[in-house]
């Protein structure tokens, strides 16, 4: 008997066939050289006769037609009787129709059942190259004895079994190739049966060739054996093919319960049920995929799909009704595809076990169809939570925080491995907010939201300071039974200091213009009241004090127009006159407006003339702008440095520097004290005088001529203030020579 497999359907392996039919051509070949010089065995003579091979073909085809289907590995393998007639072939028939007979007949069933071309491609070679084999090692062994001869019966064994040997190599190659099934594993699962085979075939067709010279009336009884060998056959198929229909139920159950996307899981589990039930095509359809009301009507077991609603390529289907919930419903269809050797078609033992799968792959799809909604749920709230400008967090009644979204780090600084990790390693002051927003939210809350958001300030690990708004809301317990709050974080510095920012604007122009106001309208006073008996002296210096104030609130007045002026959401609007100059003329000029500061002023600067292209007058208010600033800031006697660098090959800016000893900034203060009317001291203690303007315009300046401003500083170790001016192509200045400043406070470095 012989093996013939179903190749995978769903696997292409066009190697693998082209290979064996390569191999049964080359056996065919090397059988028609080889074979006539081998002595035949004796005692009996060989048959040509037309009708006794036509025979043998009949016999061949019909024995590939009564045969036991054996399921292995998805695909399915059909135990034959073709080994009896190959071994009657051996003993009966010239060498050489031992082979092709056989192979005709095989040929011509394969051919009428419409068996797909690349299963009888692969079946011919295998068969052709198993008996070429075969006949080639009979022949060898036998050396011309008697077939029935102690030597011919060894020889018949050899033979058949280097026959199922070869047959079960190349069928095991296939195998591996389709279905992914390794070597060991095959030949484990068969080897048993394919030694049942040999001895099987060995006997009935040898006993049968013995019985024909006796009598042709007990030929009929050699077929008793063989029904026997039938029967034992059907059994182990059987046995064979409930064990691998429990393995492909316990596949089934794995992929059932994993969580997979709905088209991955259907596509698997049609796969492990195809390969459960033996059926040759399975099709899972849903609600989206037909008008299944119609098509599949609703029942409550298995169904035969009649042939105008069969899909398209099969010949028979059964069906069983899907239950997805929410009224809506699909269908599993089993069925086989025109061409099968065998048509398949469902047992009625399996109908039960048919529902049960379809009742779990039910429970499958609307746990997949769930999960995948949450999925989806879940991402886009995480996409909400990564993306709101608010922070949110989430804490557990004892404070640990389960969620803290990248908006809270950036208004905390503290990030999400620090503030999920000992509440110890956060800052005391974001600690402090969250231990009251437990207890508000969780404690005394009840679960209840607070009416408004409560206001607190933090300082971050840099140092900056931020006002928060922290809303508070309890959620459900968690899977530990423990109460959770959801804090929602709403940075409100912006706004706080929008509102400084109008507070200290009062109060900075208030005190701004009184200082001018009061000596103005007390020395008019003054004049009105007593003017006449004053000395022209003392009238002269009243006067002039009155022009001094007023010259100085018109400054102010100037700057706030300014100011005005530069502020917009295109930038800067000032208007500036640039031309070629000097910087060190600038600086110099700048220098000689603060007498009062001539001793502590250090200016460095080169001997050759640094060309830039800026309005000077516009420049020098920069400058006198930033030494005003180092004056106000720096303590007393501490040096103010102002230096140019040497400008390097291929600069486009000069720069100019300006460095104090003060105080310094702190990290928020950097970019903060070049907004208009902001104050790096409280602007109600006023020890420094000032609008808070200065720094903004000089930035806005710089910006307007091309050039910027930027300042470096750190706590207690005073600030550097640095302004880029373009630099011109005017090469005459390039070689004038140095021109000292002409302030005699003033030290060249």
């Amino acid at each position: 008997m012989s093996n013939t497999t179903a190749l995978g359907r769903r696997l292409d392996v066009p190697a693998v066939v082209g290979a064996v039919c390569i191999a049964g051509a080359v056996s065919l070949g090397l059988a028609a050289l080889v074979i006539p010089a081998l002595a035949e065995p004796t005692g009996f003579s060989d048959v040509h006769a037309p009708l006794a091979i036509m025979a043998f073909a009949l016999a061949a085809a019909v024995s590939e037609i009564v045969s036991v289907p054996l399921m292995h590995g998805g695909g399915k393998e059909d135990l034959t009787f073709f080994e009896i007639v190959t071994v009657a072939g051996i003993l009966v028939l010239d060498p050489a129709w031992a082979v092709v007979a056989p192979l005709v007949g095989l040929a011509l069933v394969q051919l009428a059942l419409r068996i797909p071309a690349k299963k009888v491609a692969f079946n011919l070679g295998s068969y052709a190259t198993s008996t070429v084999a075969a006949v080639t090692t009979y022949l060898a062994i036998t050396g011309g004895a008697d077939r029935f001869s102690f030597r011919g019966v060894v020889a018949l064994v050899v033979a058949m079994t280097v026959f199922t040997i070869v047959n079960t190599l190349l069928l095991a190659t296939v195998l591996k190739a389709a279905e992914g099934i390794s070597f060991r594993a095959f030949t484990a699962d068969v080897w048993g049966l394919s030694v049942l085979m040999t001895i099987g075939s060995i006997g009935v067709g040898a006993v049968a060739v013995a019985i024909v010279p006796v009598s042709v009336w007990l030929l009929p009884f050699t077929l008793l054996p063989a029904m026997a060998l039938w029967y034992a056959y059907r059994s182990t198929s059987q046995r064979a093919e409930e064990r691998e229909r429990n393995r492909w139920l316990v596949t089934l159950s794995g992929i059932l319960t994993a969580e997979r996307p709905v088209p991955e899981l259907l596509a698997d589990a049609s796969d492990a049920i195809r390969a459960a039930f033996g059926a040759g095509a399975v099709q899972v359809l849903l609600p989206a995929d037909d008008d299944l009301t119609s098509t599949f009507p609703a029942s409550e077991g298995v169904v035969p799909v009649p042939v105008s609603r069969l899909p398209d390529g099969w010949g028979s289907a059964v069906s069983v009704g899907l239950e997805l919930g929410d009224g809506r419903r699909g269908a599993l269809l089993l069925g086989d595809t025109p061409g099968a050797k065998h048509p398949w078609a469902l047992k009625a033992t399996d109908e039960a076990v048919l529902t049960t799968v379809a009742a779990s792959l039910c429970s499958a799809v609307r746990s997949a169809e769930r999960h995948a909604a949450l999925v989806e749920e879940t991402s886009k709230l995480k996409a909400v939570v990564e993306n709101a400008s608010d922070g949110i967090a989430v804490l557990t009644g004892t404070g640990r925080v389960r969620l803290w979204s990248p908006a809270l780090a950036r208004i905390t600084g503290v990030t999400e491995s620090v503030a999920m990790g000992p509440m110890a390693d956060a800052p005391t002051a974001l600690t402090s907010v969250i231990a009251t927003a437990v207890v508000d939210g969780i404690v005394m809350g009840q679960g209840q939201a607070e009416a408004e958001p409560r206001p607190f300030t933090i300082t971050r690990p840099d140092g900056e300071t931020r006002d928060i708004a922290v809303a508070v809301v309890r959620a459900r317990a968690n899977a530990d039974g423990e109460p959770v709050a959801i804090l929602t974080v709403h940075d409100v510095t912006s706004q706080a200091r929008a509102d400084r920012l109008k507070s200290d604007f009062v109060a900075t122009i208030s005190h701004e213009l009184r200082t001018p106001i009061t000596p103005i309208k007390g020395y008019a006073q003054l004049l009105l009241a007593r003017g006449d008996a004053m000395t022209p002296e003392k009238r002269r210096s009243a006067y002039e004090l009155i022009a001094d104030r007023a010259d100085h609130l018109g400054r102010l007045v100037e700057d706030l127009l300014m100011a005005s002026r530069a502020s917009g959401t295109l930038g800067s609007k000032l208007a500036t006159a640039p031309q070629g100059h000097d910087l060190r003329t600038i600086v110099s000029a700048a220098t000689q407006s603060f007498p009062a500061i001539a001793s502590r002023l250090v200016v460095e600067q080169p001997e050759t003339a640094v060309p830039v292209w800026c309005d000077s007058v516009r420049s020098v208010q920069i400058l006198s702008n930033l030494l005003s600033n180092a004056m106000k800031y720096s303590p007393e006697g501490t040096p103010i440095t102002v230096r140019v660098p040497e400008s390097e090959f291929g600069d486009t800016h000069a720069v100019v520097t300006v460095t104090d000893q003060g105080c310094g900034l702190v990290a928020g203060d950097v970019e903060r004290v070049f907004e208009r009317f902001y104050r790096v001291e409280d602007s109600m203690t006023m020890r420094t005088s000032g609008s808070g303007l200065g720094l903004y315009i000089a930035r806005e300046l710089a910006i307007a001529m091309g050039g910027s401003l930027t300042v470096i500083s750190q706590p207690g170790q005073g600030a550097t203030f640095t302004v880029r001016l373009p630099r011109t192509e005017a090469t005459a200045m390039a070689a004038a020579p140095a021109s000292a400043p002409s302030v005699p406070f003033a030290r060249t470095a």
